[in-house]
């Protein structure tokens, strides 16, 4: 049987689920976990992804996400690989680190999400078979260090910057002030036990999870690009747009740093103005490591994730150059 061709449509959001390999797991300690979380940060930064929900348990991870630019299989092609070069070089580890395709299916806007996103959280639960009785399955998901439930229910501290779980409660409806409240009875009831109703909605389709009409107009979608047909709302990988202009993004950042583009080749000691430039070349440029390292003259691609690296580092040791930055990339969303 061939695979599904992938959807990869604009503003589309996407359910995600990656399992690892027999054997060692893809989440063998508490780093592994909080490394993985990392990439999503810096991947969605890069490829403009907004995060709805996350869970993350033993040998699976599962997502869901907003997609503007129709690029998900970028961005999770991009977490594959940086994580597997983390286990390859952490565990001294070869071959393939996932089984087979990640499996990805369309979610339709609306009260789909809180479903689809409750599901995810129940994955700590799901993963652990030896857990029975309604209040340790209740107990386990709640407590469960790697997931986006905490982040929904009010938790500000637990959630990373590219989440935000806004659309999951409004998809939820009724009265703002117990939205959460209901989101947490709904994540519980599907831990205990999961309702017939709600499997068939995940089982439907095998490339989207919604409505029967949603399901037609998914299925329609999905021929045409098998016959090799693009739709309006399609655009399909390798056919993106590049990112934002150079000389707009440089304008950006030396206005904020006072940086001089005539100079963009020096190292002065402790400036942050070049890594700075990298970091956005990367992320809303879309430059690959090299040609950044041809525009900053430096000696290799690995010198632009150092850069980057030391970038990331100071943003979360100082409240001010956090501002700074985010004053740049709203600057440059605007451009986008």
């Amino acid at each position: 049987m061939a695979r599904p061709h992938r959807l990869q449509i604009q503003d589309g959001i996407y359910f995600i689920s990656l399992q690892g390999t027999e054997g060692m797991g893809l989440f063998v300690e508490k780093s592994d976990s909080d490394h993985f979380l990392d990439l999503i940060e810096i991947t969605a930064r890069k490829h403009h992804i907004t995060l709805y929900a996350y869970a993350l348990a033993g040998n699976r991870a599962e997502l869901m996400f907003h997609s503007p630019r129709g690029n998900p299989s970028a961005f999770i092609q991009a977490l594959q690989t940086g994580y597997a070069r983390h286990l390859h070089h952490h565990y001294v580890h070869q071959g393939p680190v996932m089984k087979g395709r990640y499996k990805s299916k369309l979610v339709e806007p609306g009260d789909t999400l809180a479903t689809v996103a409750a599901w995810i959280h129940t994955l700590p639960v799901r993963e652990d078979p030896s857990l029975s009785g309604t209040e340790r399955r209740k107990n386990a998901m709640l407590k469960a260090g790697h997931t986006s439930l905490q982040a929904t229910l009010g938790d500000e501290t637990a959630a990373p910057a590219c989440l935000d779980p806004k659309p999951v409660l409004k998809a939820l409806g009724g009265r703002v002030n117990t939205r959460t409240e209901r989101f947490q009875s709904l994540c519980e009831s599907l831990a205990v036990e999961p309702d017939a109703q709600t499997l068939d909605l995940l089982k439907a389709s095998p490339i989207a999870i919604g409505a029967s009409d949603f399901l037609s107009v998914t299925r329609a979608l999905h021929e045409g690009v098998r016959k090799g047909k693009g739709g309006k709302a399609l655009r399909l990988h390798g056919k993106t747009k590049r990112g934002i202009a150079l000389a707009k993004i440089i304008d950006a950042v030396a206005a904020e740093f006072n940086l001089d583009p005539k100079k963009l080749h020096e190292r002065p000691r402790g400036d942050l103005g070049r890594p700075a430039l990298a970091y956005f070349l990367y992320n809303h440029g879309e430059r690959t490591q090299g040609e950044i390292a041809k525009q900053l003259g430096l000696t290799s691609a690995a010198a632009v994730s150092l850069q980057i690296r030391r970038l990331l580092t100071a943003r979360s040791d100082s409240p001010d150059l956090d501002k700074r930055l985010a004053r740049v990339e709203r600057a440059l969303d605007k451009l986008s």
